[in-house]
């Protein structure tokens, strides 16, 4: 690692002091992993105040990270990766050197401990390492909110970040030009003016960039537009002086680290299942988080191509494509419905951004055909998902309609044949699951919550009971969903949305019973 640095250090070190350093340091160390990390910035503050160490903030730091550049260097020669049971030495040693950088308030050496502590310390985790990896993440935003620094990081960890990602890719492969394209158009370039190169200097910047795991990359970068999101940027304002004059706040920062994982999110959905995966695990629940909690993020978007409707069409086009490759692309697109709507209802689907509708992924029919054909699949796994999706779905659909006066059907009246011992038990579990509640034949305000409660519960019985309770069941959920349809189909309203035709309209109807049967044929129990 030290081959990849210049010899100059971001700070001299007084040479009379060096045998001092050296003891403090090696007693400092030899403590960490025995006492708790968050007891280090105490004892580090009692090394400095101390009358006779006479060193240094910076000189410590120094000292320390030269100790821990050596440390990862060994491990990472070694290619075992980090053992548990140096969890809690790491945590201490890197809560020491992020206390150091508070105190020295120096953007230099915020950038000298990226370049040769944090980055070569994410190289040697496991993506595993999920306690660890979130602990040292933590120190470093932490870092960050309370200096203001996101020029330093935004120069620094987040284009390494990117890069690795990119790496781990087929964007390099197949097409050269993304790279570079990202590079001069950037978010994180948009400067206008406010900062130069010369604010951060880079001569302490690796030869060789740090190639880190895709999943520790996106971790990294989810995690800052976490702590950029959360940040009192005005309270930090008044009682720390930025790092670096004129840099970017917190509030630009994320609108622009969005931006870009944006883009990166559809380009790696169209990637390698491993690429889909990242996308859906790491990127997508924080896009959709932040878009639901920073009204900056969702409103105030500097070009209308980095809006969340066209960034929602541009992730249902994936699931498109995604549909098309097989079970593996199947299973994905249904994972990136199912965070798409499990964040929906905070979008405001009816409002107007700009003069543009809000995309609402309910209005695709083809959304609704790809639920049809995952409720039939012959995987569980994929019904079970089809089905969870569904249900999201005709919650926002129809959640609030409710109009309807609901009355207890007694089994008896409706099946009247059910004279044997085995049919009568049977009707009494199926009424103990809400078969029989159906609506008075003479409503006239139906609701369409309820044919899909309706229409739900005799799926869910094909799936999960005997045949007994599924006979017990089908008159009664079938003649619900039959009788709302000819109480309300006298006539198609053109201007429907599709969402509200599906259970509404005879043809609509008859499409979804279609499912049942074809599930029923096709059920593992052959009577």
């Amino acid at each position: 690692m030290s081959a990849q640095h210049p010899q100059q250090q971001p700070v001299e070190v007084d040479t009379n002091n060096n045998n001092n350093i050296a003891a403090v340091t090696c007693s400092l160390t030899s403590s960490f992993g025995l006492v708790p990390p968050e007891a280090i910035p105490a004892i580090v503050d009692c090394i400095l105040t101390s009358s006779t160490s006479s060193i240094s903030t910076l000189s410590l730091f120094n000292s320390l990270l030269n100790s821990f550049s050596l440390f990862t260097k060994g491990i990472a020669e070694k290619e075992e990766g980090v053992d548990s049971s140096q969890y809690s030495y790491i945590r201490s040693f890197v809560a020491a050197l992020c206390h150091l950088v508070k105190k020295s308030g120096n953007a230099n050496v915020l950038q000298t401990f990226i370049w040769r502590g944090f980055l070569p310390v994410l190289k040697i985790l496991n993506e595993n390492d999920h306690e660890l990896l979130n602990s040292i993440t933590e120190l470093l935003c932490g870092v960050v909110i309370e200096s203001n620094s996101w020029t330093v990081i935004e120069m620094t960890l987040v284009p390494s970040c990117f890069m690795s990602i990119r790496l781990s890719t087929t964007m390099l492969e197949n097409d050269e030009s993304v790279g570079n394209q990202r590079n001069s158009n950037s978010s994180f370039k948009e400067s206008n003016g406010k900062f130069s190169q010369s604010d951060v200097p880079t001569e302490h910047m690796p030869a060789l960039p740090v190639s880190l795991s895709n999943a520790i990359a996106c971790h990294v970068l989810t995690s800052l537009l976490s702590a950029s999101l959360r940040s009192d940027q005005p309270k930090m304002a008044s009682i720390v002086e930025p790092m670096v004059e004129n840099g970017f706040y917190a509030e630009n920062f994320a609108i622009k680290l969005h931006s870009d994982l944006c883009d990166m999110t559809v380009q790696m959905l169209s990637q390698t299942p491993e690429q889909r995966s990242s996308a859906i695990r790491f990127l997508l629940p924080s896009i959709f988080m932040a878009f639901t909690c920073s009204v900056k993020i969702s409103e105030h978007r500097q070009k209308p191509a980095d809006s969340r409707v066209h960034f929602f069409a541009k992730i249902w086009k994936c699931c498109r494509k995604m549909f098309s490759l097989g079970p593996l692309g199947r299973k994905d697109a249904y994972n990136v419905l199912s965070l798409y709507l499990s964040h929906a209802k905070g979008f405001e689907i009816d409002v107007v951004v700009n003069g543009i509708n809000e995309f609402d992924i309910r209005a695709e029919k083809e959304f609704w055909d790809e639920i049809k054909q995952g409720l039939v699949d012959k995987e569980g796994f994929v019904r079970k998902q089809s089905l969870h999706i569904l249900k999201t779905a005709v919650q926002q659909s129809d959640g609030s309609q409710c109009c309807t006066i609901v009355s207890e059907a007694t089994l008896n009246e409706s099946s009247a044949n059910a004279t044997t011992r085995r049919g009568q038990w049977a009707e009494k579990e199926a009424k103990s699951l809400g078969v029989g509640q159906i609506c008075k034949p003479d409503d006239t305000c139906l609701s369409g919550q309820q044919r899909w409660e309706a229409f739900i519960l005799l799926y869910e019985m094909l799936e999960e009971y005997g045949t007994h309770l599924v006979e017990a069941a089908w008159n009664h959920q079938i003649s619900l969903l039959l009788t709302f349809t000819s109480e309300i189909d006298s006539s198609t309203n053109p201007d429907n949305e599709v969402h509200q035709m599906q259970l509404k309209t005879v043809e609509g109807t008859f499409r979804w019973l279609t499912v049942l049967w074809e599930r029923g044929l096709c059920h593992e129990n052959p009577q």
